[in-house]
């Protein structure tokens, strides 16, 4: 079953620009964007100032208050340091905003202790989960401090008939606005509304609302963060008691792997192999190489040698990555033509280039290989040359 954790931060930018300066904490401090109200610090929100709140009314009501334009690079470090405590629990993390985001728990035999646990891990964490997006998303709105975390998963149709129109993000605006004036206030209020009659009505937005009636809708998210990671999972059926089994999962997360860094022509040093117990929360292990990992064979290796780090007891399931991964410099010294002659000679007596040829010698033999300077070129363009040459035509 789909298990997916919409996860806001409660007051994440005026908490951002406290952190920094205490004294924003002294009067009401307002971050506004698009001129609206973005985020309010607590003696804001105490005179009524709130998300969503023209800005002009804002300023009218908080005369002495500062008011922050929006800047997208102030809050890159804040919102990197709460993603990243999301990792240890899930490879797939979709940021929406930089406080909000999506992580999919869908694999994991216990969803709803893991993301109890991610969420109080998370400073100012407030979350949602749901068997889709919208209604995650939607869940997660509905929090605060008093309610920290609501999993909508168990009732996920009857939660979704309740909610008003406003909130069905799954339908353009303009259709959210005509249902009102139609005076449907809420998503079961269509429950008895012919689907023809929907077709008609509402258009490509028809079918959304009838798979929103039953709870349904799209699950899928995108594992975003961290970027620039490659990353694997092996999950199994139970608690591992036959340790050949998890030798079995090591091999499994080396070769896919090594597959994707020979794709991506990339290599890394740091490998990041998570382990996920039946209780408690995930163990990391950390390790970084002197000589960076090419392909399976490497990062077998490298697992191996983590591997007696790994819990022995109530292990479910592993989760291994490749941060920081970079291309693999390539060289390419003789097929060049802008060298000169002497340059292109010097090049094919380099002992490099002289070793991979006779590897290649041995494996198929003298007489099939041959540098290309070595091979005779056919009479028949020898003499084409020199009539070329010598007449001046082509």
């Amino acid at each position: 079953m789909n298990y997916l954790v919409c996860i806001r931060i409660s007051r994440f930018y005026t908490r951002t620009h406290e952190a920094m300066d205490g004294t924003l904490t002294d009067r009401p401090f307002i971050v506004t964007h698009q001129k609206r109200v973005l985020d309010a610090n607590l003696l804001a929100r105490q005179r009524g100032i709130m998300p969503g709140m023209g800005e002009s009314e804002a300023r009218a009501v908080a005369e002495d208050g500062y008011f922050l334009p929006y800047r997208d690079e102030d809050y890159r470090d804040a919102q990197r340091d709460w993603l990243d405590r999301c990792v240890p629990y899930s490879d797939v993390i979709q940021p929406l905003s930089p406080h909000r985001a999506l992580v999919d728990l869908s694999d994991h035999p216990n969803p709803r202790d893991l993301a109890e646990r991610m969420i109080y891990g998370i400073p100012g964490a407030r979350a949602g989960a749901a068997p889709n997006r919208w209604l995650a998303e939607s869940a997660a709105e509905e929090t605060d401090d008093r309610q920290v975390f609501f999993d909508v998963t168990p009732c996920a149709a009857e939660y979704a008939r309740r909610l008003p129109v406003e909130r069905l993000r799954v339908i353009s605006a303009p259709n959210r606005q005509r249902l009102r004036f139609l005076g449907y206030e809420r998503l079961g209020d269509l429950a008895k509304v012919a689907v023809r009659t929907l077709r008609r009505q509402f258009g490509d937005d028809a079918e959304a609302l009838r798979v929103a009636l039953t709870g349904g809708g799209d699950c899928m998210v995108q594992a975003q963060y961290p970027p620039d990671h490659l990353r694997s999972t092996v999950r199994f059926e139970g608690v591992i008691q036959d340790w050949s089994i998890v030798d079995a999962g090591l091999h499994r997360l080396a070769d896919d792997l090594g597959e994707q860094l020979r794709a991506s022509d990339r290599c890394g040093r740091t490998l990041v192999l998570i382990c996920e117990v039946e209780e408690g929360a995930p163990v990391p292990i950390r390790r970084t190489f002197t000589r960076p990992m090419t392909d399976a064979e490497g990062i077998f290796i490298a697992l191996g040698l983590m591997a007696s780090e790994l819990p022995r007891e109530g292990l479910t399931g592993l989760r291994a990555s490749l941060p920081d991964v970079f291309s693999v410099p390539r060289i390419q010294r003789v097929l060049d033509r802008s060298l000169d002659r002497h340059d292109r000679e010097r090049a094919i007596q380099d002992k490099a280039v002289a070793g991979a040829v006779s590897k290649v010698r041995a494996a198929f033999g003298d007489s099939q290989v041959a540098l290309a300077a070595q091979v005779a070129e056919p009479r028949r363009k020898q003499v084409l040359r020199v009539w070329r040459d010598a007449t001046g035509w082509a």
